[in-house]
């Protein structure tokens, strides 16, 4: 039998309670969308308390079939698990780990303690107590005053990762599932005594339990991969004892594994996970010696499971909180469903609209980056975005779908780009620049064509992780393989140059006049010199936090995603570069896109942040993105033969009018009339029934009119 080491307070350092405040540095918050996948409920007096990214929704659930929400609070991570007692929620989450809620009687909660225990999974009330299950510990705290929480104690498993946790009177059963099941007697919780550890039969591994009478109720996971999840239920025969019973096997898919537990009356409710579909079992537990599966509730994603007399609570990830009537469980009937989010993946920026992947393309007003407001979503997206001018490129599926986003918030799709098992991509003038799965970097022209085409493609020299493109040459971050630079001076035949070593992994790379800068994820910062593309150099290291993922310059300062939130970096000096500030969000940060004094963080299950760097003067150092004046291009191609583009340039948002006239002045056509945000905008014109010749175009912007000339040649 392995021994578990005991830690108390006398040989353990706990981070001091905080309060969750404003960053007192350069860089503050200015806003949040918070929404984001569902992982936890937790149902009470006819209100269910629902994790919605990093927010708590309070949603009435007096009438099952209209789940409404009556009340919100911004929560510093990810809600991992839920507790409501009396008017007192507690959440297990990633920041800081605990949260403590106050909610009033109008159901609006209130921030009134957290402590920081990183990356909290799991937590369990008993009485006075909350047991905390964070990495491979379970720190179990006196909740007795819920506004000043005090650390009592803690046990570590030795480098076991602790998964879930159960209370039953004075005793603590803990979830290892590389370790099996611990008992500790917690009848005094400044010192919690070990007693066995309890394995499960045939090597399973347990994930998730919960108690009901005597017995224990566990989910797990195979020991291999072509074997199946199980619900085991194990008698409670004393402290010191416990005997497996029975199980039910989670059959359908292969290394299927449970996740979440609920008992309601006879009636089990175990969750589950495989690599071809999630869902919940329903088992009759009347017979602790005989379970029996009586229906599988597939098509679900189920994180948590909350039972409240006929009602099933399922926290569906991405797919919100589904609603259930379970008087009848065989087959339960859909009530409802109340939507949260999706992960968020990915952000670009054009003029004043962000447009987010996170499932789908939502377009972002930020006008008042104070406020927000969505749009959307409009489409699937599977991850990275870009934007060019009135364009926007979105990863769907094995394609590249490409958008007319000219009035802003709206899409309309015009194209797409196959046949590459994309992982990311960078637009650069008319070229998209395609990271592909088979070690290739694939160049696209998205314009002069009318259409989207490919060109050429070359390997990279390893895995592309990221790319940046500058002049006639790209630069690809290529993880342990360091950084490659390939020509594409002729973008039909690009030439793999060179690949430069790096000390570390290049996960980010980004590029502003000849420097490059790459995220390493350990490492920290590189900058490189690359006045020679061919033989590039570095130029210093600054280190950060861990894992560097992704950089966005705006120069003078470098914006760093790292494992917690962004940092911030002068690199007005590249011999010398300082950090200024670093800032947290709810999770992991994806993407870092800039306009002005304002960044813009993609976090992952955290939803979208808005930080300003109060270091620069928004009036002296106005957006590189939002052009200063009113201004029209020459139409693209031109001569042209079926259509063509007209690109303008507005300086703020207003009512624009394109039209098309004859060489004697009459109106043709009118192109586009409405209303457009700022920024750079274009319409495509393909003229019907028109002979070759000359002919003008005019934009009216705001009572300001423009007019150029274009050549039809058919």
């Amino acid at each position: 039998m392995r021994s578990s080491l005991r830690i108390t307070l006398s040989g353990f350092i706990f981070p001091a309670f905080f309060a969750v405040a404003q960053n007192n540095g350069p860089i503050s918050l200015v806003s949040r969308l918070p929404e984001g996948p569902c992982h936890a409920v937790f149902v009470k007096d006819m209100l269910a308390y629902v994790g919605n990214g990093s927010a708590l929704d309070v949603v009435d659930v007096s009438d099952p079939s209209n789940p409404t929400r009556v009340g919100r609070a911004l929560l510093p991570g990810v809600a991992e698990e839920v507790i409501v007692d009396g008017n007192h929620v507690y959440i297990a989450g990633t920041r800081p780990g605990l949260t403590i809620l106050e909610v009033s009687a109008s159901g609006a909660p209130v921030l009134v303690a957290s402590v920081d225990l990183c990356d909290a999974w799991a937590i369990e009330l008993a009485d006075s107590l909350m047991f905390v299950a964070h990495s491979d510990l379970v720190t179990i705290l006196d909740v007795s005053s819920p506004s000043s929480p005090q650390v009592v104690s803690a046990i570590t498993l030795g480098g076991n990762d602790v998964w879930d946790v159960a209370v039953r009177g004075d005793t603590l059963f803990i979830a290892a599932p590389q370790a099996g099941i611990y008992v500790y007697d917690v009848h005094e919780p400044s010192q919690p005594a070990f007693i066995k550890q309890f394995f499960l039969n045939d090597g399973f591994k347990p994930r998730s339990l919960t108690w009901c009478g005597p017995y224990l109720y566990v989910t797990s996971s195979p020991p291999g991969m072509m074997e199946y999840g199980k619900m085991h239920i194990l008698e409670i025969i004393g402290p010191d004892s416990l005997h497996e019973v029975s199980s039910v096997t989670f059959q359908g898919d292969w290394g299927s594994s449970g996740r979440n537990v609920f008992v309601n009356g006879s009636i089990a409710y175990g969750s589950y996970a495989s690599d071809v579909g999630n869902g919940v079992y329903i088992i009759d537990i009347s017979s602790a010696e005989a379970p029996k599966l009586i229906y599988n509730l597939g098509g679900n994603d189920p994180m948590s499971i909350f039972v409240a007399g006929s009602t099933l609570f399922l926290a569906g990830n991405e797919a919100g909180m589904k609603v259930y009537d379970v008087s009848v469980p065989t087959p339960p009937q859909l009530l409802a469903t109340y939507y949260t989010s999706a992960k968020t993946l990915d952000i670009a920026l054009s003029g004043s609209w962000a447009y987010v992947s996170s499932g789908g393309i939502k377009s972002v007003d930020l006008s008042h980056p104070q406020n927000p407001v969505v749009h959307g979503p409009f489409a699937f997206s599977a991850g990275p975005i870009e934007t060019h001018g009135s364009y926007t490129f979105v990863k769907s599926y094995s394609c590249i779908d490409i958008f007319d986003a000219s009035s802003g918030d709206t899409l309309t799709k015009i194209g797409s780009l196959c046949h590459v098992d994309v992982t990311g991509f960078e637009v650069y003038e008319n070229l998209l620049y395609v990271m592909g799965r088979d070690g290739m970097l694939h160049i696209a022209d998205i314009l002069s064509s009318g259409l989207p085409s490919w060109l050429g493609s070359t390997k990279a020299g390893g895995t592309l992780y990221d790319v940046s493109v500058m002049g006639s040459h790209a630069y690809v971050a290529l993880a342990r393989s360091g950084v490659s630079i390939i020509d594409v001076s002729d973008p039909t035949v690009p030439i793999l140059v060179s690949t430069f070593a790096i000390p570390g992994v290049a996960l980010g790379i980004d590029t502003f006049e000849d420097r490059a800068y790459v995220a390493l994820r350990d490492s920290g910062l590189a900058i490189l010199d690359l006045s020679n593309p061919s033989s590039p150099s570095v130029i210093s290291t600054i280190p950060i936090s861990r894992y560097n993922s992704a950089v966005t310059v705006a120069f003078p300062f470098a914006y760093v995603a790292t494992l917690t939130g962004v940092t911030v970096i002068d690199v007005s000096n590249a011999a010398s570069p300082q950090i200024v500030d670093s800032v947290q969000t709810a999770d992991l940060p994806r993407a870092v896109a800039v306009s002005g004094i304002y960044f813009y963080v993609a976090d992952y299950r955290g939803g979208l942040f808005v930080f300003a760097n109060d270091l620069l003067n928004s009036v002296q150092t106005p957006r590189p993105d939002v052009p200063s004046e009113f201004r029209l291009s020459q139409n693209f191609p031109n001569p042209f033969n079926s259509r063509t583009r007209i690109t303008y340039d507005l300086p703020r948002a207003g009512d624009v009018v394109v039209t098309i006239h004859s060489l004697a002045g009459e109106l043709l056509e009118t192109v586009f009339k409405g209303h457009q945000a700022s920024g750079t905008r274009s319409v495509e014109w393909e003229p019907s029934g028109l002979s070759s010749g000359v002919y003008f175009y005019s934009v009216e912007f705001n009572g300001n009119s423009v007019t150029r000339g274009c050549v039809l040649l058919k």
